[in-house]
């Protein structure tokens, strides 16, 4: 049986509910059945970034195996595929395997009641079994090994190639950022709730522990990836406390009526006081001078700007700021400032609008149905009530994408709009025509295959009459892969192209 691991009344992170790789199961002496090894097969678009630079040159067969002898590696090619004004991607093929070696498109496979994590490739990396994994980012996975004598601590990170990153000896591991882990330790079981740290429930959906839960006392520490190390002599056991990661830095207040504590990556207090953060802020902190007025403050703890009021939201790293007010009417209305408190729009939002890149957007019901507003950070109309909206998408890049009636419209970074076409998937700006597909740089649809599969990223697979494909980009059109392909796929940041028995892997760079 399945369990899920909560906190009580639980901060710590962006969210208040944290669940230790996914699910835990019950101890084996109290599992009322053999826990079944099934990893979530999940599609996961990772930050493309790539350190590794490949080797480049045409090379002849002959050659590449000589110096596949010399040096155990393969002289890869770059593929710059696409260049956008907002988007540009390229593909860098990193390995070419037999189709036979390549198990999964995913990170992880079922086998024999377990879970074997698999390379980039899809080969399976026999020697690390697990009960389940999940993909944390950038090609570490969070696993969880089926260990009673060591339950609960039995949750640990590894690289997609079985390079341990942090051991399977925590209850909880959640990211605080790309640099920070939160690890949680169970110490023991205990019988009273007001002892307890966290609990394990078989309830989905559970807001404070019942009878049947487990309770354990414990605390966490947080894991410096970059130093391999703990931060310091760091220990929160505080069920209730705040803890974030700014960049380098680490807030933390073990309970609101303490004060919240600035740290550095070596556990050294940076500062303390009555501050605060949220992660909608744009990675700012606010310092409060008195009960009117505060200094924002950037992850290095440098001074953006003094104010006079404490803001609802803060946008663009410190350049805009939203303040609730009264109007005349009687209802509170936000306005938009800049750090001197100029207005910066005439437009009276009736709550804090929400950010995407450099948009700003809200909706709002009225009797004739939802309508919604869209400005730049600067303040200039996108639109203002002048259509139905029945969904905002926020996308990657600082796009987004409306839902007007039966058609869909792309709002681009500097507030520009689409002509209305249909798209097919979240990412994919793809028509449901089987000629044409919406090129996102252009503005305009164009016809690029007989038939055309969304990849559910800013590429789609084109199918010819011989049943070859071949890939395209979305940004700008570009022909990314010939028609030699008896089948493309993507998944977790990688390009999987098959054909005559092989399987040639491209690892995708996105940057925006």
């Amino acid at each position: 049986m399945k369990k899920n691991v909560l906190f009580f009344c639980g901060i710590l992170t962006v969210s208040t509910l944290l669940a230790a790789c996914g699910e835990t199961p019950a101890p084996a002496s109290e599992a009322d059945e053999k826990p079944t090894a099934a990893a979530e097969q999940n599609n996961v678009t990772d930050d493309a970034s790539d350190d590794t630079e490949p080797e480049t040159g045409d090379v002849e067969k002959d050659q590449e195996a000589e110096e596949d002898q010399d040096t155990g590696e393969k002289p890869f090619d770059d593929v710059q595929v696409s260049q956008g004004k907002w988007i540009s991607l390229s593909l860098t093929k990193i390995d070419e395997v037999p189709r036979s070696d390549s198990a999964t498109i995913n990170y992880s496979v079922s086998k024999d009641d377990k879970v074997y994590i698999t390379d980039v490739a899809g080969r399976i990396v026999e020697d690390q079994e697990y009960y389940d994994a999940d993909m944390l980012f950038d090609d570490l996975l969070k696993v969880r090994k089926n260990d009673p004598d060591n339950y609960p601590n039995v949750c640990g990170v590894v690289k997609r190639d079985g390079t341990e990153v942090f051991p399977c000896s925590a209850s909880i591991i959640e990211t605080l950022n790309s640099r920070f882990l939160a690890v949680t330790i169970g110490t023991q079981q205990v019988q009273n709730k007001d002892d307890a740290f966290f609990y394990i429930t078989d309830r989905m959906i559970s807001l404070d522990a019942d009878d049947d839960d487990l309770l354990y006392a414990g605390y966490t520490q947080i894991y410096d990836m970059e130093r391999k190390a703990f931060v310091g002599d760091f220990k929160n056991d505080k069920p209730g406390a705040k803890i974030y990661a700014i960049g380098d830095i680490l807030y933390y207040q073990a309970s609101f009526r303490d004060p919240v504590k600035i740290m550095n990556a070596d556990g050294e207090e940076l500062a303390s006081g009555d501050y605060s953060y949220e992660p909608s802020w744009g990675n700012c902190l606010l310092r409060k001078d008195g009960d009117d007025s505060c200094t924002v403050l950037d992850p290095e703890l440098k001074e953006i700007a003094q104010l006079n009021y404490l803001p609802d939201k803060i946008y663009g790293e410190g350049k805009c700021y939203s303040d609730n007010e009264k109007a005349d009417d009687g209802k509170y209305y936000s306005h938009l400032y800049d750090e001197k408190k100029n207005l910066i729009s005439d437009h009276a939002y009736l709550y804090a609008p929400n950010v995407c890149g450099n948009l700003l957007y809200e909706r709002s019901s009225s009797s004739s149905g939802t309508k919604g507003s869209i400005y730049t950070m600067d303040g200039t109309k996108v639109i203002d009530g002048e259509m139905e909206i029945e969904s905002v998408t926020e996308m990657d890049g600082g796009f987004l994408l409306l839902k007007d009636g039966d058609n869909k419209i792309l709002i681009y970074p500097d507030g520009s709009m689409s002509e209305t076409f249909t798209v097919g998937g979240y990412a994919s700006f793809a028509s449901n025509g089987e000629k044409e597909a919406f090129i996102v740089d252009q503005g305009k649809t164009e016809a690029l295959g007989n038939k055309l599969d969304s990849l559910g990223c800013p590429w789609i697979v084109g199918d010819i009459d011989s049943k070859k494909e071949a890939l395209f980009s979305l940004i700008d059109g570009t022909q990314l892969l010939p028609y030699e392909y008896d089948q493309i796929q993507y998944a977790n940041g990688y390009i999987y192209a098959d054909k005559e028995g092989i399987r040639e892997v491209y690892k995708v760079n996105i940057s925006y």
